[in-house]
């Protein structure tokens, strides 16, 4: 059902330019997928789908990160705070996770913000160096 749903998104976004989430939730109805808006986030997430230049498109991995992501500082020995565009720090965590840095802890995302939990500087230093981030 997943993969049948996600077959629908790719081909309607690759077919239109979809700026509302609400656009791909009343596709889906209308093809016999009933879902919420929240899903439909999942979904993106899952699926690297980022909001460019006021459309959402699939945004291939890593240009993900690189497009998306704007900034880092940190908050001390065990936190680094990642800037995002708006409503991109979902997609980005979610494909940080799917990375499996053994730098990371744990991910908190946002909407624009992710908090990412390392063990140590040295770990956020060898992290920054992977994202091609410097503070």
């Amino acid at each position: 059902m997943a993969s049948e749903r996600q077959a629908l998104i790719k081909e309607f976004l690759e077919n239109n330019n979809v700026a509302k989430q609400q656009q791909i939730v009343d596709h889906l109805i209308n093809h016999g997928h009933p879902v919420s808006q929240g899903r439909i986030s999942r979904e993106f997430a899952d699926m690297g789908i980022a909001k460019v230049d006021g459309f959402y498109k699939i945004v291939p991995f890593p240009s993900v990160l690189e497009s998306q992501i704007l900034g880092a500082k940190r908050a001390g020995p065990y936190l680094l705070v990642l800037a995002t565009a708006v409503g991109a720090a979902q997609l980005v965590g979610v494909q940080l996770d799917k990375l499996e840095f053994p730098e990371v802890v744990g991910t908190i995302s946002g909407d624009d913000t992710i908090f990412l939990a390392t063990d140590s500087l040295e770990a956020q230093d060898s992290l920054l160096k992977k994202l091609g981030l410097s503070i």
